[in-house]
């Protein structure tokens, strides 16, 4: 096949599979508005467009991920991109049945996985750095300390703020509780910085995708902080389904961008003279 084929190709798997991702954006909407069902099924089908879009974000990691071979450098940014996906995966499912099962979710092994998949998340953002600037070791370890120390900064002062927002006491839960913001923050800003890096092309997609969590879990943080996403739920009002809408389009872009980047891998610039296509 030549390259002209190979792109149409590409174009095809990619509009497919953005396809499926307005579809699955607009049904998982319109369940959240309409509630068309009874309140068991309503419940098991959000979580399950959450839990499921998770999976396709880890799968789509994962497939680009062993694309690589094993002594190309970019396979280790893509493997701890994937590990970081898979956990937040496992613990949606694992938050899934205990929203499903109890009347509240405490903190607790949802949390284990979400937090340490934040370390492989840094892991593949580290990784990626040292590719697109290959600098001296010693000056790399230096500015990686430096972020790990004002990343730690910023958490403890967000932990103060939360606490003194929340009038809940510092503990456990304010931590975490305080940490997501952070850590979102963190990574999509990287995200945002490494597709400007690749000037938006296909190459920037999945990053994006990581700065769409840090809009979607900013907006939440907001929200629950001030108590509009409760009062939301109670009332029916739009803002909730904006959160939780967002956070479920976050995780579809990212799957997105990996499925575009396991595209390129296999088929080229995909994008590259479609405008002059007759």
């Amino acid at each position: 096949m030549n390259a002209r084929g190979m792109m149409r190709k590409g174009l095809y798997w990619f509009r497919l599979a953005l396809a499926v991702v307005v579809v699955l954006v607009f049904a998982y909407t319109a369940l959240y508005i309409t509630a068309p069902f009874s309140d068991f099924w309503n419940n098991f089908l959000s979580n399950f467009f959450t839990v499921f879009s998770a999976l396709l974000s880890a799968v789509a990691a994962t497939l680009v991920w062993r694309r690589y071979e094993r002594n190309e450098p970019p396979r280790f940014v893509w493997r701890w991109l994937a590990i970081a996906l898979w956990l937040w995966t496992i613990a949606e499912a694992i938050w899934a049945f205990q929203n499903m099962t109890l009347k509240e979710v405490p903190l607790g092994w949802p949390d284990v996985f979400w937090v340490f998949a934040y370390i492989f998340f840094g892991m593949a953002l580290y990784r990626q750095f040292i590719l697109l600037y290959r600098p001296d070791p010693a000056r790399a370890r230096s500015r990686l300390f430096y972020a790990l120390v004002l990343f730690v900064a910023l958490t403890l002062l967000s932990t103060f703020f939360f606490s003194s927002i929340t009038q809940q006491p510092l503990g456990l839960d304010t931590l975490v509780n305080a940490f997501y913001p952070v850590g979102d923050f963190a990574v999509g800003l990287a995200g945002l910085w490494l597709a400007r890096r690749f000037r938006n092309g296909a190459l920037a997609y999945a990053w994006l995708g990581l700065f769409v969590f840090c809009i979607s879990d900013l907006l939440y943080t907001w929200l629950d902080l001030s108590g509009a996403y409760a009062w939301s739920l109670s009332h029916g009002n739009f803002l909730s389904a904006l959160a939780d809408v967002t956070y479920l389009i976050a995780y579809l872009t990212v799957a997105l961008g990996c499925f575009t980047q396991w595209l390129v891998l296999n088929y080229g610039p995909i994008f590259k003279r479609e405008l002059h296509e007759p």
